[in-house]
């Protein structure tokens, strides 16, 4: 019998594997996002097939941060955050579900012990990554996590961008998150004005006159309800901003102010603090379809957008489990066909 797998039939091959995946995934477009319910939803199916222009709509991002591993890893995959990156550049611009129909960038910062390998894979994945040196503070002494996470604050420096969606890297996305920038929380807002030593410390200096931080208040524990009730303590791990110099700047100095914030949580707790909500500049709360954190399977039913929750920790939630492990390998089939075309041409 004549073996088909000849060396000349083999790339053939491999090209067609491909081009049946791109078709599924084409077409797969018109079935709605697991947990996806009400008419909006299906205002979303049925658009789903529509090709997504070549240039944005508007100068929006999309955004992530990843810093090295604590611990050296053996192979890139073993870096979970690195994998839940590459999970959410997979929804956002490729997953006919979920991805961008407006074609926003995904802009992926990386502090510079972030390997070139990890570099490598998310540009090819599809993002804009850039890498930027850590900040460092002298009384925060040399305590690693500290400066990786306020080197998140080197988000607002994104100056050319108008709007900003940042989401930690242990993120689940369940439909498109286009609309989160036009919620109405999501709007510039104005500094409130108040010149009192309480409202604006001398030490501090300027407040910007304008500013956007539009974020969520934690859900408290997996036994939360729905809708959750809308609390003070911001939760950082989904938000919504505009880049500016003299926000940035003033983060900065904030940064330097030995106990002006708690430390448990650096860039969380100073934002908090920046954007207090008896202050000049409150956070606004955006609706809570957007995200969740302490996510559960009932929260992707509610249709919730975004689910801040650990895809390699939901043992607790065998249906979430299984959610999120459909999409790791959906993500990885994915592109071991686009790489295998690619190699085969």
């Amino acid at each position: 019998m004549k073996n088909i797998l000849s060396p000349k039939t083999v790339p053939v091959l491999i090209s067609a594997v491909f081009l049946v995946l791109i078709w599924v995934n084409t077409h797969s477009a018109t079935i709605p996002p697991l947990g996806a319910v009400g008419p909006e939803f299906e205002e979303q199916r049925l658009s789903l097939s529509k090709i997504a222009p070549q240039r944005p709509t508007h100068n929006y991002a999309f955004s992530a941060f990843l810093a090295a591993p604590s611990m050296d890893t053996n192979d890139d995959n073993d870096d979970l955050y690195f994998v839940g990156t590459r999970l959410m550049i997979y929804q956002l611009l490729h997953d006919p579900a979920t991805r961008t129909n407006n074609s926003y960038p995904f802009v992926v910062l990386v502090t510079e012990d972030v390997v070139p390998s990890k570099r490598e894979r998310l540009q090819k994945d599809g993002a804009i990554v850039l890498a930027v040196e850590k900040l460092s503070l002298e009384w925060a002494g040399t305590r690693k996590a500290w400066k990786d996470v306020l080197t998140k604050l080197r988000l607002f420096e994104l100056y050319q961008y108008d709007k900003v969606l940042f989401l930690d890297s242990d993120t689940l996305i369940t439909r498109r998150m286009d609309g989160i920038f036009d919620d109405s929380a999501a709007q510039l807002q104005q500094n409130k004005g108040n010149h009192s030593p309480e409202k604006a410390p001398e030490d501090e200096g300027p407040q910007p006159a304008t500013y956007l931080f539009a974020g969520n208040a934690g859900s408290g524990g997996f036994d939360h309800v729905y809708p959750p009730p809308k609390g003070n303590n911001l939760n950082a791990g989904c938000m919504v901003f505009r880049p500016a110099r003299d926000l940035f700047e003033y983060y900065l100095r904030l940064a330097q102010l030995k106990d002006r914030f708690p430390g448990r949580t650096p860039e969380q707790s100073l934002w908090s603090y920046a954007h207090r909500r008896d202050g000049n500049m409150p956070w606004t709360q955006l609706h809570y379809d957007w995200n969740v954190n302490w996510a559960t399977w009932n929260d992707s039913l509610h249709g919730i957008a975004s689910l801040h929750s650990k895809f390699w920790e939901l043992d607790h939630d065998p249906k979430l489990r299984d959610f999120a492990l459909s999409i790791k390998w959906k993500m990885e089939g994915y592109w071991e066909g686009v790489d295998a075309a690619k190699s085969a041409s």
